[in-house]
């Protein structure tokens, strides 16, 4: 399952996602809201508001299938509060259900949900051995620790330069999913950041291949 979720504890920003093109057969964006997540006009997704203490999270309620390609491309808005903004956003698969929502602040809406992967875009130094900068990095399993096993890759900037994305700019992140070369690509203001090549359907999911996404 592919889910977008995001947090604020004890910092306020305003996190943004909208959905432009899905391309592997999945189309449109239909929402299971969960939390302090509300839908907005345009296919974009209010997924916490400009508030303390905020967890939402954003799932399509149909599976979508690891044995085909997937192209993702949406716009993300991290708000513009930099030193005490909120946390940031997590692009998931997993198989649990529709309705996973972690835990707030540096759990980043995700920690603790099993089967699952998490493209992790971090706005906020917490004590997970997080490097200073605004940064990627892709997970398994909800791990949010980049010292922990289930750390697969990264953290590198988000921008080239160790840029701040917390400039009340739209960014457009793109996620491809390639069955074939099994490789996973993130994309971010149309430079590749990471690429990971990783067995998805066997070694996260158990052999199955019909995830959700968000």
């Amino acid at each position: 399952m592919l889910k977008v979720v995001g947090s604020v504890r004890n910092h306020f920003m305003k996190l943004i996602l909208c959905l432009l093109v899905v391309w592997g057969g999945q189309v449109g964006f239909a929402q299971t809201f969960n939390g302090d997540a509300v839908g907005l006009s345009g296919g974009c997704v209010q997924v916490t508001p400009n508030a303390t203490g905020q967890a939402g999270s954003v799932f399509y309620p149909d599976t979508l299938n690891l044995n085909h390609p997937f192209n993702f491309l949406m716009n993300f808005n991290f708000g513009f509060t930099n030193a005490n903004g909120a946390d940031g956003m997590v692009f998931i698969l997993q198989n649990t259900g529709p309705t996973e929502l972690g835990p707030d602040g540096g759990s980043l809406g995700w920690f603790g949900i099993p089967n699952s992967l998490g493209i992790e875009f971090d706005t906020y130094q917490n004590p997970v051995n997080d490097p200073v900068f605004d940064h990627i990095s892709i997970f398994r399993d909800g791990t949010i620790d980049h010292n922990l096993p289930g750390h697969l890759a990264g953290p590198v900037p988000a921008l080239i330069g160790n840029g701040n994305i917390e400039d009340g700019q739209d960014h457009v992140v793109q996620i491809m999913w390639d069955p074939i070369l099994q490789e996973l690509e993130v994309y971010f203001d149309c430079t590749q950041r990471l690429s990971l090549n990783i067995n998805l359907v066997d070694s996260i999911f158990g052999g199955d291949s019909l995830v959700h996404w968000g």
